[in-house]
């Protein structure tokens, strides 16, 4: 999250910077200027959770959507962890599902042992859009770069073309 600037996101998501301020950035004062940040420090984290928390938006970016949609849908009650979860794709993790009031909580076997507040579909559609946020979260120029791609591409098809000529005469 730290490579996505507030003032990207808002400029990206249309919003105005009141919008922002009041629904986005932290209450702490951060500047709009600044990359996305977390409240929480090293040092609180390892003491709730074992170790610091990964940044999800650059697992992502290595890994792949498909791997942290599967990652955040395969978590499992198991008391036998501090944080009572574990997760199918990453065994004896140490975050806790914090999606589990929205898909409910599931048994190691896959059985639903307490329903969520959104239906299955919804839940789904949620998470694909937490994926898709997380994917530009890890790269916001991308966009910007697969636009002027081929005009790059272009310009040096025609250097080329160019450079040959000029080597032929």
């Amino acid at each position: 999250m730290k490579y996505l600037r507030y003032i990207n996101l808002m400029k990206g998501l249309g919003m105005s910077q009141k919008e922002l301020t009041q629904f986005v950035m932290r209450p702490d004062g951060a500047n709009i200027h600044e990359g996305m940040t977390v409240t929480m420090t090293k040092k609180e984290a390892s003491k709730f959770f074992g170790k610091p928390p990964p940044d999800l938006s650059q697992i992502e970016r290595y890994l792949g959507p498909g791997f942290i949609y599967t990652y955040l849908t395969s978590f499992y009650l198991d008391n036998s962890r501090p944080t009572g979860w574990n997760n199918h794709v990453f065994p004896d993790v140490a975050m806790p599902n914090v999606l589990a009031p929205y898909g409910g909580q599931y048994l190691k076997d896959g059985k639903l042992y307490h329903k969520g507040s959104m239906t299955p579909k919804q839940y789904k559609t949620m998470v694909a859009d937490i994926v898709a946020f997380l994917r530009y979260a890890s790269g916001p120029s991308v966009l910007e770069r697969h636009e002027i791609g081929p005009y790059v591409v272009g310009g040096f098809g025609i250097a080329t073309v160019i450079g040959f000529i000029i080597a032929i005469l």
